[in-house]
């Protein structure tokens, strides 16, 4: 059997490796993460309905600040495809010919986004649920619109391209709730429903475009 100053003396190194342990979870500091992001998006203009899907795709970049919270940024190319009434269609002044009244349209738009988003994990552990909340700005590049126009009283169907680069910052809220899980040491997948909800137009027509899809995103811990 121990003596009693053997048996003080473990007690006292047990509640230094506790006092240590505590120091060290306190001490414990940001980690960074990167990755790869890329899924299928529907698109529709003040709930007109949704036609053919877009595509994205990009690379991620977080800081996970404590296991539960991480701030997310990245580069994402998109593109999205919608179709509205001419009413919702709204250009600047001089920048449709005046004898010209869109009916309707059909149209594309390929954007460079930048979301920055809060990602919140329910859990303590790698794998589980979480949610994520943020607003992207958008890069637009390119846009395509098939009109159905009247134009001096004739209808017609007319397609026009827009070249010409603007940013829109802050367009949209993004919303998403999803699932993680590790694949290795440093290696994670997650499955990621998400909504975008406009907060302006885009495009010549000022277009209100609400997102709707699923990413699957692959990150690795530094």
């Amino acid at each position: 059997p121990k003596t009693e100053p053997e048996l003080k003396k473990e007690e006292e190194k047990q509640i230094i490796a506790n006092v240590v342990k505590k120091d060290n979870k306190k001490k414990r500091k940001p980690s960074f993460y990167f990755g790869l992001t890329g899924g299928a998006e529907l698109s529709q203009v003040k709930g007109q309905g949704m036609t053919r899907p877009g595509l994205n795709g990009g690379l991620v970049a977080g800081l996970q600040v404590s296991k539960q919270l991480a701030v997310e940024t990245g580069v994402q190319f998109s593109q999205k495809k919608y179709y509205s009434q001419g009413k919702h269609f709204n250009p600047k002044a001089g920048s449709m010919p005046s004898n010209m009244t869109v009916n309707s349209l059909d149209g594309s738009c390929s954007l460079v986004e930048i979301p920055l988003t809060v990602k919140y994990n329910f859990g303590k552990n790698k794998n589980g649920f979480y949610t994520t909340a943020g607003v992207s700005t958008y890069i637009m590049t390119k846009e395509k619109n098939n009109y159905q126009a009247t134009v001096s009283g004739q209808d017609q169907q007319i397609k026009s391209t827009y070249s010409n680069t603007k940013a829109y910052l802050a367009t949209d809220l993004n919303f998403s709730a999803g699932y993680q899980q590790s694949i290795g040491k440093k290696l994670n997948i997650r499955v990621e429903p998400y909504i975008q909800i406009p907060l302006k137009g885009i495009g010549v027509g000022t277009m209100p475009v609400m997102s709707t899809g699923v990413h699957l995103v692959f990150t690795r811990n530094k």
